[in-house]
């Protein structure tokens, strides 16, 4: 007879003659989206109702309308009524959500997914986290600098400065760093677009273009 791993049936997987693997959905959903990349709620999402679970959507406060348009296209999309709940609160997520929850699916800092594991541990639910990370931008010796000082400075202001592929780190030939400096400054004061939906996010933005002098007499020495 096949052995039986993991929950109740949900569908069939047979991973090798006379065993077979049942998966099952987790059950409740809940989906933290930060303010900045709230599309991203959708990857979770058609994953999570495709495995057969429901959704619970805390989005940021920031942008209470983009949530009610994600509710809007899943309900003409054919979602179930009541599958997708979404609940407006305030920037840090409602303790009673995470112990109602069976798995948690999100993005955000590191700080915000630490918090977050940290209030599930002693339940155990599975925390599956897309975090920000360190992006490195590479200028070698043979490199067009107006073409790199323009694509920096888009990818530096790229929605409000806030996605986790954003330079961090500029990595350039020494022999072309004040060339490139003076190209870069001359991106700076070209007039673009700068997404922002907050004073902070404009800031943000600011301080990351500004500071680049800094930092390249810094470690230029």
């Amino acid at each position: 007879a096949a052995e039986s791993i993991g929950r109740d049936d949900f569908f069939d997987v047979e991973v090798s003659p006379g065993l077979i693997y049942h998966r099952a959905p987790y059950g409740v959903a809940l989906v933290i989206e930060p303010s900045n990349y709230l599309t991203n709620a959708w990857w979770w999402m058609i994953s999570a109702l495709a495995a057969g679970n429901s959704i619970i959507l805390k989005p940021s406060p920031k942008t209470p309308s983009c949530s009610l348009l994600i509710a809007e296209v899943a309900l003409e999309a054919g979602v179930p009524k009541g599958l997708l709940q979404i609940i407006q609160a305030g920037d840090t997520p409602v303790p009673l959500l995470l112990e109602e929850s069976d798995v948690i699916l999100m993005t955000g800092s590191k700080g915000a997914i630490r918090s977050v594991m940290a209030q599930v541990a002693q339940s155990g639910t599975p925390v599956i986290a897309e975090t920000n990370h360190i992006s490195y931008a590479v200028i070698g010796k043979e490199a067009d600098l107006d073409r790199a000082a323009k694509k920096l400075r888009q990818a530096c202001a790229l929605n409000g400065g806030r996605v986790c592929f954003r330079p961090q780190v500029i990595l350039i030939h020494s022999s072309r760093l004040w060339e490139f400096d003076a190209k870069f400054r001359g991106q700076l004061e070209q007039p673009g677009p700068f997404v922002c939906i907050s004073p902070t996010d404009r800031e943000r933005i600011q301080g990351i273009l500004t500071n680049w002098e800094r930092e390249a007499r810094r470690l230029s020495g």
